[in-house]
């Protein structure tokens, strides 16, 4: 057995009290206020009492030609939020549906429930919260109704119970959740009003079907989310198929190497022209000596005649071989001209 703080609602009916400690509500003035179950005098008689809690309520009414000074109800509580549930009877007349309640918290007036009779007959309407505290400081509180109002109209009020918060401290022998009747005071509205919160006999649905919405919530927000990521894959992977098609890829053979070409050597040129020039220039003489002189048999064709080729890898000037100079006086072969030069010409 272990001790345990939990938040749970303790439901205080309108004739029995309050379950765990025994506390009744004090109705003023006590004779303004009737059993429900047993009263001769009272209009309104509700039928189906399984959703009474405890098959009990307290009726009472308020007629302003005949006002009833401190006609209210009040409750003593330890807790941190406290609602209240009444039996509504819809009725235009006998009994009059109107209702006109006033809410107080430790005297402080927080709140007011008033709505008129209907047209037509519509019947009762049971476990009706007519006021929700919202959240309170955790301790004791007062709670007082207050039925009617001077320059209001005729009212008639069916008190059905009182649910408080507690957190309270309590031996339990295992770790337990809340009850089925907790209500989760955060949820609750802040004013009240004809619009139903989760009282004792509501709680069970409200968490069944807050628990098909989350889930139907998750499973929308899941669709969602895989769509959109769907759609932002294939755009992407249409602008890149755009992309390739716009710019398709061309491979660009290997430049090949190339050998530069071999520049001719203008020397080698010079040499050959030369070499082209002297043997012309050798057979022209040749033959002119050969004339004026038929015994010449011409320039000798041997290994040591100084006119032979010029080999190419000399690479020196022409005039290395051939001189630009004046034949020499005193004769012989002359290599510029390809003869022999014989006596020295005489000059007139």
């Amino acid at each position: 057995m272990i001790l345990a703080r939990a938040l749970s609602n303790v439901t205080v009916d309108d004739t029995l009290g309050d379950p765990t400690t025994g506390a009744q509500i004090v109705y003023s003035p006590q004779a303004a206020w009737n059993d429900g179950r047993s009263c001769s005098v009272c209009q309104a008689h509700p039928q189906d009492t399984s959703l009474i809690n405890q098959g009990t309520w307290r009726d009472t009414s308020y007629d302003p030609t005949h006002p009833i000074d401190n006609l209210s109800a009040s409750f003593r509580f330890n807790g941190s939020a406290v609602y209240v549930f009444c039996i509504l009877a819809l009725f235009p007349s006998d009994p009059y549906g109107a209702s006109d309640m006033s809410f107080f918290i430790d005297g402080r007036n927080v709140s007011r429930f008033a709505q008129p009779a209907p047209a037509t007959a519509m019947g009762y309407q049971y476990n009706v919260p007519v006021f929700s505290s919202g959240p309170l400081p955790p301790g004791e509180h007062t709670l007082t109704i207050q039925v009617g109002s001077p320059d209001g109209t005729f009212v008639t009020m069916l008190l059905d119970s009182i649910v408080y918060s507690s957190n309270s401290v309590r031996s339990v022998t295992a770790p337990s959740s809340l009850s089925s009747s907790a209500l989760p005071t955060a949820s609750l509205p802040s004013s009240p009003g004809p619009s139903m919160i989760p009282g004792p006999h509501t709680t069970q649905r409200a968490t069944i079907i807050g628990s098909v919405i989350g889930a139907l919530l998750g499973g929308m927000f899941l669709v969602g989310a895989g769509a959109y990521l769907w759609r932002l894959y294939s755009s992407r992977r249409s602008d890149a198929e755009a992309v390739t098609r716009a710019h398709p890829f061309t491979p660009v053979p290997p430049a090949q190497s190339q050998s530069p070409a071999t520049a001719p050597n203008p020397l080698d040129a010079t040499l050959a022209s030369q070499q082209t020039r002297l043997h012309s220039s050798m057979g022209r003489k040749g033959a002119e000596a050969q004339r004026a002189n038929p015994s010449y048999a011409g320039p000798s064709s041997s290994p040591d005649s100084p006119v032979t080729s010029v080999p190419s890898s000399s690479r020196s000037p022409p005039s290395a071989y051939i001189s630009s100079s004046r034949p020499s006086e005193g004769g012989g072969y002359d290599p510029q001209r390809g003869e022999d030069s014989g006596p020295p010409p005489s000059y007139a």
